[in-house]
């Protein structure tokens, strides 16, 4: 009996003390989608190599960098919200946007919505410029930055 009353006392602080405690998810490889049009689809997937999804307690946090053939520069998201009883989704906000989040523990997809980013459209440019392997590729996906720094919103799947 004292051996169950120990082991459950032992139990009960383990979990106390690891509440508080970021639990880091694996994921599987995350992919950023800017909406535009159909023609441009194609150009406009990128991956996110460096998303990382958390949880602590009822907080949900995402962070990733986007992709610089975007905004010209790294641009840290940091996103953070309270996952909602009995849910499957959550809505996050951080400096740079917000972001509406479903299958929070399954795949997950969000749209996020950004402001205050600093888009450097001719370094994103040269980005595209060193990534693309014909003119028609260069010219689509400078169309998808162009759309992205007038509306800058996108779609995440992991």
């Amino acid at each position: 009996m004292k051996a169950f009353l120990v082991l459950g006392l032992l139990v009960a602080t383990t979990n106390t003390v690891f509440a508080n405690v970021y639990k880091s998810l694996d994921a599987t490889p995350a992919t950023y989608e800017v909406p535009v049009s159909e023609e441009l689809k194609e150009y406009a997937v990128f991956e996110l190599s460096d998303l990382e999804k958390k949880i602590k307690g009822d907080r949900f946090v995402v962070e990733y960098s986007l992709p610089d053939v975007l905004t010209g520069n790294i641009e840290y998201i940091h996103l953070e919200g309270k996952i909602q009883a009995n849910k499957d989704e959550v809505v996050m906000i951080g400096d740079k946007g917000a972001a509406r989040c479903k299958g929070v523990y399954t795949e997950t997809t969000c749209t996020v919505q950004y402001n205050g980013l600093e888009i450097d459209a001719d370094k994103a440019t040269e980005a595209i410029k060193n990534i693309s392997k014909s003119d028609k590729e260069t010219f689509g996906r400078i169309e998808v930055m162009r759309a992205f720094s007038t509306d800058p919103v996108g779609i995440i799947v992991y």
